[in-house]
């Protein structure tokens, strides 16, 4: 009997028993080892009874498929019928006999415009063209005039006066009147275009600013008509003292 620690109560046990047994370690389960099975025989699939075969119809074409593709709706393609075919045709057909007539439409207002402009350039192009044509005259014939006026050739200035204005007056009076003016006013020394300035041309008439020389400067403007093919002096400004 082994005496308890200074301070303990002696063990009170079970009746026949001294002191506290030793108690023995449990024993772990005994299992039996793991006997497999027997493999049993692989599966052998039993084949299906062919059922009878059938041809396509006319016409027919079996579908192609390919691989699927995600993220797009899979269609069947299949041949058109003959009557499909036929429509398409008179489709294609009318579309291209549509844009025949589109390109016509087109072509012809083409034409139209393009025409429309030929004519308005010809005739800017013409007007333009005969204002320079009829500028240099009408220059040339103010040229003239003031190298007759200058050189005291009256009978020769005369002849640069229209019709109309030869009527007014006649040559004998325009020359008598000159000679008057170079006593009274002095010779012409100038007589030229007033700042070289362009004549203004209005169809068949035109106005031309002019600056005459003598004893004093004055300006006024020659008025000039279209007799023929020439430009000629309808008119002549008081202001200028040519007559």
């Amino acid at each position: 009997m082994t005496t308890p620690p200074e301070g303990y109560p002696p063990y009170q046990g079970a009746p026949g028993q001294t002191g506290p047994q030793e108690t023995q370690p449990a024993q772990p389960p005994q299992y039996q080892p793991y006997q497999p099975q027997s493999t049993p025989p692989p599966y052998q699939p039993q084949p299906y009874p062919q059922g009878p075969q059938y041809a396509p119809p006319p016409g027919y074409a079996a579908p192609q498929y390919g691989p699927p593709q995600y993220g797009a709706q899979y269609a069947p393609q299949y041949a058109p019928t003959p009557q499909q075919q036929q429509a398409a045709q008179r489709q294609s057909s009318r579309g291209g006999r549509a844009g025949w007539v589109a390109c016509g439409v087109i072509a012809v207002i083409l034409l139209v415009l393009c025409g429309g402009l030929g004519v308005g350039a010809y005739f800017i192009g013409s007007h333009l063209v005969g204002s320079a044509t009829d500028s240099v005259e009408i220059i040339s014939t103010v040229t003239q005039f003031c190298a007759a006026e200058q050189g005291q050739s009256y009978s020769q200035a005369y002849t640069y006066f229209s019709n109309n204005l030869q009527k007014q007056i006649s040559a004998a009076t325009f020359e008598k009147d000159s000679q008057q003016l170079d006593s009274s006013k002095g010779v012409v020394n100038t007589c030229q275009q007033q700042n070289n300035a362009s004549p203004q041309v209005n169809g068949s008439s035109a106005t031309q600013a002019m600056e005459v020389v003598r004893n004093n400067a004055a300006t006024g403007n020659l008025h000039l008509v279209k007799q023929g093919n020439s430009w000629l002096i309808d008119s002549i400004d008081s202001s200028l003292t040519l007559m």
